[in-house]
């Protein structure tokens, strides 16, 4: 015996894809507030990732692909029209400043920032 029609499985399909989508977004809220100089709230920028975890089964899978796609893009785009604010507001000499700068207080901050976290979540395991 069939409990659901399709309509409702349908149903409960966008619902559970508009809340993952809401779950992204906080987490991509908080990135680009994290990538502007502001103070985030990393304990949820955690559950979100830990969500992803639970949901795959302690796979990387759904991780993989429905945040990691999108935050590559997002962050393309960020940094696009970050650059293209600089181009137009900016001197050569104080767009090549910022570039520099950018590189070293951010990239390079927030690869050792994610490399820790990954340490931290690979000893909890």
């Amino acid at each position: 015996m069939r409990l659901l029609n399709d309509g409702k499985i349908d149903a409960l399909r966008r619902n559970a894809n508009s809340e993952k989508m809401v779950l992204k977004n906080s987490g991509f809220y908080e990135i680009d507030k994290e990538r502007e100089g502001e103070h985030i709230d990393q304990a949820m920028v955690k559950s979100v990732l830990d969500i992803y975890m639970e949901i795959g089964e302690n796979s990387t899978k759904y991780y993989a692909k429905d945040f990691e796609e999108s935050m590559i893009k997002a962050t393309a785009m960020f940094y696009s029209h970050k650059a293209l604010n600089w181009i137009e507001s900016e001197s050569y000499e104080n767009y090549m400043l910022k570039v520099v700068q950018h590189e070293l207080l951010n990239v390079h901050a927030g690869i050792l920032a994610e490399k820790k976290h990954l340490q931290v979540h690979e000893a909890a395991a």
